[in-house]
């Protein structure tokens, strides 16, 4: 899912932007919302140094069997602690969610 498109914007991209317009390496950020966001959950898993900041929105975690949990469960085993920060937003609960409902309140 999307490597060759997640090397494209490490590799190409954000150099490219680098040399045309004056920005800097510190403070970088990924954003998507839906698939997108399924998209940032990637990026952090696949290159988490690609960032600084990822920012996901109602993400599609349940898409493709659950994808993100089987690769985070499989970073977890290979490699230390992520060195990123990640905000994440639902706006309210899905009845299509993989994820069990909110308890209390």
């Amino acid at each position: 899912m999307g490597t060759e498109f997640l090397d494209f914007i490490v590799e190409e991209l954000q150099p490219a932007i680098r040399d045309r317009y004056d920005v800097t390496d510190e403070g970088s950020t990924r954003f998507g919302s839906s698939l997108g966001g399924l998209f940032v959950f990637h990026t952090l898993l696949h290159r988490p140094d690609a960032f600084d900041n990822y920012l996901a929105v109602s993400p599609a975690i349940g898409w493709d069997e659950r994808v993100v949990p089987r690769h985070e469960a499989s970073y977890a085993e290979s490699a230390d602690d992520l060195d990123a920060s990640l905000y994440l937003a639902v706006g309210s609960w899905r009845t299509d969610s993989p994820l069990p409902p909110p308890q209390g309140n």
